[in-house]
């Protein structure tokens, strides 16, 4: 699946990307000694934030690799819409 994305939209798509595919796919030791990465994406309604996860969701899927990320949301209906949970169930709070 191919997704369109803007400059800021693709910047976080690729900061994302990066740093699963370098520690999953290419088990590069410098990555995997890093802490995991923890992204807080936000913006107003609209700015694709959503999106993006769709996108990085869809390549780690493609590498069989979807188990490797958790995508939290703020609210319930936001977390339905990523096919994620929200914060404070996803973290146990």
């Amino acid at each position: 699946k191919r997704f369109t994305l803007n400059q800021g939209q693709r910047r976080a798509f690729e900061i994302i990307c990066t740093n699963l595919l370098k520690r999953y796919v290419e088990s590069d030791e410098e990555w995997i000694a890093k802490d995991p990465l923890r992204m807080f994406l936000t913006g107003p309604g609209g700015t694709g934030k959503t999106h993006v996860v769709r996108a990085v969701k869809e390549v780690m899927k493609y590498y069989g690799l979807d188990h490797t990320i958790r995508a939290l949301a703020l609210t319930g209906g936001a977390a339905c819409l990523i096919e994620g949970s929200t914060i404070h169930k996803g973290l146990g709070l």
